[in-house]
């Protein structure tokens, strides 16, 4: 856990992480909530656990919303080559 966390910065409930231009952001549809990808897909898809992690709600993998995803830009780069781009 992150001890340097401040009052003014967004940060995921569950791993303290603070959102950054680098970190892959999601929300949840049917709660509003948002976090950090890897807490979803650590404890809720890996898991197979579809409630919320913070109410419990129930939702759906559709239900999972992407605000920021971080590609490396040698990932970006591959892409553009397969897209004819490079």
């Amino acid at each position: 856990m992150q001890s340097h966390i401040f009052l003014d910065e967004y940060h995921c409930p569950v791993t303290f992480k603070v959102f950054s231009d680098h970190t892959h952001i999601v929300a949840i549809k049917t709660t509003g909530n948002v976090y950090a990808y890897e807490a979803v897909d650590r404890l809720n898809i890996k898991a197979k656990h579809w409630k919320d992690l913070l109410s419990d709600e129930p939702f759906t993998r559709k239900d999972i919303i992407t605000i920021q995803v971080v590609y490396s830009n040698f990932v970006f780069e591959s892409i553009k080559c397969r897209s004819f781009i490079c």
